[in-house]
């Protein structure tokens, strides 16, 4: 829910004014990282198996660097300087992004569901 009123911020920032962009772009970071946060403490749960643990860890991770993308790229734009191309970024952010962070994750909760699906039949 968060990211759903944070990107339109981002967006009205983009094209309208660098200090609305980069008040978006931090509350993202906040955001994503309080996620990643949650995912490394679901990683740490003895109650899923092994694959999932994993799963959630490396989304973690990619979600971190992804933003950091995200986070440089803002700070760029603010300060008016070029420390990233757009296709650098288009490249590995939205790499990290949906393969890393979300496929992860969405992958994780697919095998803790089946798995708890398979543990409740008779």
């Amino acid at each position: 829910l968060g990211m759903a009123v944070i990107m339109p911020v981002v967006a009205v920032g983009i094209t309208s004014s660098p200090t609305v962009e980069i008040i978006g772009v931090l509350l993202a970071v906040l955001v994503v990282l309080l996620f990643c946060a949650e995912l490394v403490v679901m990683s740490n749960s003895p109650q899923r198996s092994r694959t999932p643990r994993l799963l959630l860890a490396l989304a973690s991770a990619s979600g971190v660097f992804a933003i950091g993308f995200a986070a440089y790229y803002g700070l760029s734009e603010y300060t008016r300087n070029t420390w990233i191309l757009i296709p650098t970024m288009i490249r590995w952010h939205g790499l990290l992004n949906s393969v890393g962070l979300i496929g992860g994750s969405i992958l994780a909760w697919a095998i803790t569901s089946s798995g708890e699906a398979r543990s409740a039949l008779p």
